[in-house]
């Protein structure tokens, strides 16, 4: 049984099975859309975000909402737990990122870490004077990267709470980051339209490139860490040699793939040399990033789409779509596997579980998340 989980703009969030077009289970609580989803804990639970401004922690066997976390003073809009299912990090539009113990009940509008048995404040993290777009941990959970309206990057010490480096340069908010699998790297995209390359040691900014004609959307590292993918507005997809950035001083880029007809709105990579996009102009794209060949391009007219995500081993991908719809596709031929249509809710963001297709995650923008068998 393979499952994927979508979300969107429904409050709802619902797992699905592919094979029998059957929908497991809708989680409903969130009261606003939901934002962010993901698998934990070896699939056994879920955790999902949202702008009704709360985390909620899910059963995944028994669809039943273990906890609600509350204090962010805004709506969520993006969060990550770590590898070890120990910690959950959120960001928010009330300008704070919050560290939450998995077990913990509360929080007051800061980063906090909480202790699981007392209920306990650990800790507070606040430095941020903007909205935090994008978080992640890093080097097996022992810091935080988080990405912010404020122009800045910054590096947090999990353990001790407290904030070890602020990257500064870029001269407009930082919309995306990712770290390199071997967390040497930071890179950064912006809406001055810069793509920015930074040592995690020291902090420096190894390269500055303006190349996009319109603000960056998306980064992302290759698998193996040798490569950055850039994509935006400008509906180009820049590829650029990671070792060139850090130590040339006449950076060129790799590829410039002419994309879509329209903006593009995410992509994800995965191995070999696989590069997926989904567009504004109602497309789907798989590309051979190395060459630039486009292997092939699935329309999804009249719907658009605004999240893509691959499967763990990359068998599979997913996109979630405006038009309340998730479809599946395999990877190798293009073939859509499943077209999951649901109801009263615009598909936000999708992820496959860690190590299997037996279901997928959706949430939704009205605050739904769904488990759908795949």
């Amino acid at each position: 049984m393979t499952l994927h989980v979508a979300y969107g703009d429904n409050c709802k969030v619902r797992i699905w099975d592919v094979a029998d077009k059957q929908c497991l289970a809708q989680l409903a609580g969130h009261k606003s859309i939901v934002t962010d989803v993901r698998f934990v804990k070896s699939d056994a639970y879920i955790v999902s975000a949202s702008f009704d401004k709360t985390i909620k922690i899910w059963n995944a066997q028994t669809a039943t909402c273990e906890r609600t976390l509350t204090g962010h003073a805004d709506s969520i809009t993006t969060c990550d737990v770590s590898p070890d299912g120990r910690y959950i990090v959120s960001g928010s539009l009330d300008m704070t990122l919050r560290l939450w113990d998995w077990a913990s009940g509360r929080d007051n509008c800061k980063v906090r870490i909480w202790d699981v048995a007392d209920k306990q404040c650990l800790a507070q993290l606040a430095g941020h004077k903007s909205i935090v777009t994008d978080v992640r941990f890093v080097k097996s959970d022992a810091y935080i990267v988080s990405a912010s309206f404020d122009k800045t990057i910054k590096i947090w010490n999990a353990q001790t709470a407290t904030c070890e480096r602020t990257l500064t340069g870029h001269a407009d908010s930082i919309t995306t980051c990712d770290v390199s699998p071997d967390g040497r790297y930071i890179v950064s995209g912006s809406l001055d339209m810069t793509l920015r390359l930074w040592d995690w040691a020291s902090g420096e900014c190894l390269s500055v490139v303006k190349k996009h004609a319109r603000y960056i959307k998306a980064v992302k590292f290759s698998v193996d860490g040798r490569y950055i993918a850039s994509a935006g507005l400008d509906r180009r997809v820049y590829l650029w040699d990671v070792k060139i950035l850090a130590y040339s001083k006449n950076v060129s880029h790799v590829r410039c793939i002419e994309a879509h007809d329209d903006a593009i709105l995410a992509m994800d990579m995965q191995r070999p040399n696989v590069l997926v996009t989904v567009s504004r102009d109602q497309s789907v794209k798989l590309w051979d990033y190395m060459t630039g060949h486009c292997i092939y391009g699935i329309s999804l007219s009249p719907a658009w789409a605004c999240t893509v995500a691959f499967g763990f081993d990359g068998e599979l991908f997913a996109v979630g779509c405006f038009d309340n719809s998730v479809h599946v596709f395999r990877t190798k031929t293009g073939e859509r596997v499943r077209l999951i249509k649901v109801l009263n809710m615009g598909v936000l963001t999708v992820k496959f579980p860690s190590q299997h297709y037996d279901f997928i995650l959706c949430g939704s923008s009205e605050g739904f998340v769904q488990k759908i068998p795949l």
